[in-house]
């Protein structure tokens, strides 16, 4: 029992050095970070978002919405458009620039209001009008990406219900 009680305690210690040489490592870093030029690390941040990936993103959620919305599931409709939400939110924050041009004030200017005007329409717990809504948010898609001189994207209301999910009743 001696050797065991032993042999934990230099276990713990041993855990406990680890620990101590990942700390002060993980200081010295923040330090660094902390010494950059100001925007310096705030750049490198912004890098790491990738615009098609977030698009991407969108639009999957947006067929989803889509679907959800045309078999009059508003609970799964509202649960789509809270995802695209929240994509949206990383693209305004992120302080995203293509090519020249501010695709996060270009969000907040063309999506947004669509975006929000989808998510009160979807709260009257009422599916009619939910196409017109869905069309008026795809306008304002395409208008941004022809601000964004990408008026070759053209998205559209999908013409079949996304494979391997259901859409309407699920109770």
């Amino acid at each position: 029992m001696k050797h065991f009680t032993t042999s934990l305690v230099l276990f713990a210690l041993a855990g406990i050095g680890l620990l101590y040489v990942k700390m002060n490592d993980l200081e010295k870093r923040s330090q660094q970070v902390d010494e950059l030029p100001p925007g310096v690390a705030q750049e490198h941040m912004e890098e790491e978002v990738e615009l098609a990936v977030m698009m991407g993103r969108l639009h999957h959620f947006a067929m989803k919405l889509h679907a959800a919305g045309s078999a009059n599931d508003l609970e799964l409709a509202r649960f789509y458009h809270h995802e695209m939400h929240e994509v949206f939110e990383g693209l305004e924050d992120g302080r995203i620039m293509d090519e020249g041009k501010d695709i996060s004030a270009l969000v907040a200017q063309y999506g947004r209001p669509s975006l929000d005007a989808m998510g009160a329409h979807l709260q009257e717990e009422d599916s009619a009008g939910f196409s017109a809504m869905y069309d008026g948010l795809l306008q304002s898609c395409n208008a941004c990406h022809a601000a964004s001189d990408h008026a070759f994207i053209r998205v559209v209301a999908p013409v079949r219900v996304p494979n391997g999910q259901v859409f309407g009743s699920h109770r």
